[in-house]
């Protein structure tokens, strides 16, 4: 079963709440400081932290280097298995707008 694109109705601030989240979980779960998961991953320790609070959002580089010093998937560190989930659970992603994306001009983006 092929996996259906998010279709854009997942607000920026809710994907950010649930990536902190995850990244908190992650990490305590390790028993990592902040300095501690700094070192393994590369991203400085209050990067982290104001990652964690939702201050900012990292970027893909910091997410990889982050999931991969937690040995963790990106998707269960960005949360997007979870928004999936939430989609079909809530009837999104079988929206009508999720079907629409590639299609029209015929054009690749």
């Amino acid at each position: 079963m092929a996996r259906r694109p998010l279709d854009g109705r997942f607000d920026d601030a809710k994907v950010q709440r649930i990536f902190a989240e995850n990244l908190t979980r992650a990490r305590e779960r390790r028993g990592l400081s902040y300095a501690e998961l700094g070192r393994r991953s590369g991203v400085h320790r209050v990067c982290i932290r104001e990652y964690e609070r939702c201050y900012y959002m990292p970027t893909l580089g910091n997410m990889v280097r982050l999931a991969s010093a937690l040995r963790v998937s990106l998707d269960e560190l960005s949360g997007l298995v979870r928004l999936q989930v939430q989609a079909a659970l809530s009837g999104q992603g079988e929206s009508s707008g999720a079907s629409k994306l590639g299609q029209g001009t015929g054009r690749r983006g």
